[in-house]
């Protein structure tokens, strides 16, 4: 059975990245950060909060932070 989830493509990043979902209004719903010092190109978001619950159908933004840039990427869930 294929996992529910997001890929999102951080691209050729050095050094730690952020990388964080919030909902419309602000709220942080999850911190998908990798590990400290790996160099990932995509991390994954399971659609899970930080509390390990499923989130509703809705918009999410995600913030991916270099240290240098902030690049913000919008996320539609349909469920």
């Amino acid at each position: 059975s294929e996992s529910e989830g997001v890929t999102i493509a951080l691209g050729d990043v050095e050094g730690d990245v952020a990388v964080k979902v919030y909902d419309m209004f602000g709220g942080l719903v999850a911190d998908i950060s990798p590990p400290t010092g790996e160099r990932n190109q995509n991390v994954e978001w399971g659609l899970l909060n930080d509390d390990g619950k499923n989130v509703a159908s809705g918009m999410y933004i995600v913030t991916i932070d270099t240290g240098d840039e902030v690049v913000t990427r919008k996320i539609m869930v349909i469920k």
